[in-house]
C-alpha cells in the first residue's frame, strides 16, 4: 500500500531552472530533480542540455511560472540578459529590450 506522505529525499525542485547549472550540480550528486522555467527559449536550452537525463528519468522540465494564484500572466522575458526576465514588468524590461509572454498559472 502506498502512502500519501512519503518523503523522497532525492528529489530537489529547481524553481527558476535558467541555464541548468544547479540543476547539473544536484545531477551529479544523484539527485533526481524536477526544474520550473518561465522563460520559454531557457526551459528548451536546458531540456537539450539535459536530453540523456530526461530519457533517465533523472530530471523533469517545466516550462511555466510560480505565482500565488491561478490566471493567465504576462512574462517579460529580457532580451540583454535573461536574469532580468520576470513577472515584474520594471525588472523584465530594464535595459529597454524586452518582449511579452502570456503564461497560465494555476490549477
Amino acid at each position: 500500500m502506498a502512502t500519501r506522505n512519503r518523503v523522497e529525499r532525492d528529489l530537489i525542485f529547481d524553481i527558476g531552472l535558467h541555464n541548468g547549472d544547479d540543476a547539473a550540480y544536484y545531477l551529479h550528486l544523484g539527485y533526481r530533480v524536477v526544474g520550473i522555467e518561465a522563460s520559454p527559449p531557457l526551459a528548451a536550452e536546458c531540456a537539450k542540455r539535459f536530453e540523456q537525463e530526461t530519457r533517465q528519468q533523472r530530471i523533469t522540465i517545466i516550462n511555466a511560472g510560480v505565482l500565488g494564484e491561478a490566471g493567465v500572466f504576462t512574462f517579460y522575458r529580457n532580451l540583454l540578459d535573461n536574469g532580468w526576465s520576470s513577472f515584474e514588468r520594471e525588472k523584465g524590461k530594464k535595459g529597454g529590450e524586452w518582449e511579452l509572454i502570456f503564461k497560465f498559472c494555476g490549477p
